[in-house]
């Protein structure tokens, strides 16, 4: 299209006349992953100008919320973010799964609805929705076959204490820990997904510390008051290498 290509010549102009190097101090990436993406791409930028700081959600914790047996799916209804995976798995394992979101796979979906009551469609739905139903799922599945930053929904689910099903993909192992405070499953392959939603089902008894450590996660590292110092560090060390920079 138009506006790619006008983005692609600009973007190629800045790299000849060295503007992603000389005129910029900091980058802020969401995670470890996107700063070595960065650090490894054409624009061969300095590693000390490339700094994590992730996102941030305000506490959506409970404290009377009682677990149902039942998973949920939370974003859009596209191949690319693994819905047919996990709708393939619950015909391996039979387990309840309710299914947030909207998206070009919506009909579909819906169809698989009504030939299967163990998967419930609610459509699109607000925040406040939402977090009720993180508060009370057994866990969130996050079953992306593509790579993505930090989404919102999965720092929400963690502040809710709501463990995470999600797919092996590098990035994602940097904020969920396999057994700790939620599972990996081989991307794409709703036989291994259905594997661990049924351990964890079978074991529910003794993975109390999974909910907790899903919590933990969040009140070190993905809280506004911990975000905000996080940030203010950036700006400072910005300004100081700024500062010595100019001296020189």
């Amino acid at each position: 299209s138009i506006q790619t290509s006008a983005v692609t010549m600009m973007s190629s102009f800045h790299k000849i006349i060295g503007t992603w190097k000389k005129m910029i101090d900091t980058y802020i990436v969401l995670t470890e992953f996107a700063r070595y993406k960065f650090i490894q791409s054409s624009l061969k930028l300095p590693q000390e100008r490339v700094v994590v700081k992730p996102n941030f959600v305000n506490d959506c914790s409970s404290t009377n919320s009682k677990r149902e047996n039942y998973y949920i799916y939370l974003g859009r209804l596209t191949e690319e973010k693994g819905i047919k995976c996990i709708l393939d798995s619950v015909k391996i394992y039979n387990y309840r799964l309710k299914i947030i979101g909207d998206g070009p796979l919506r009909d579909w979906v819906i169809k698989q609805s009504i030939q299967n009551p163990n998967i419930e469609y609610v459509g699109f739905q607000n925040k406040e929705y939402i977090i009720n139903e993180l508060q009370k799922s057994r866990g969130l599945i996050f079953p992306s076959i593509w790579y993505e930053g930090l989404p919102l929904s999965i720092i929400e689910a963690l502040s809710t204490g709501t463990p995470i099903i999600i797919s092996d993909i590098v990035p994602f192992k940097e904020f969920i820990t396999h057994n700790y405070n939620g599972f990996h499953f081989e991307t794409n392959n709703s036989k291994d997904l259905a594997e661990k939603i049924k351990y964890l089902d079978i074991n529910i008894a003794n993975m109390r510390h999974i909910y907790l450590n899903a919590r933990k996660t969040y009140l070190e590292k993905y809280t506004p008051e911990g975000n905000y110092h996080a940030l203010m560090e950036v700006y400072q060390n910005t300004i100081y290498n700024y500062g010595k920079k100019k001296d020189h």
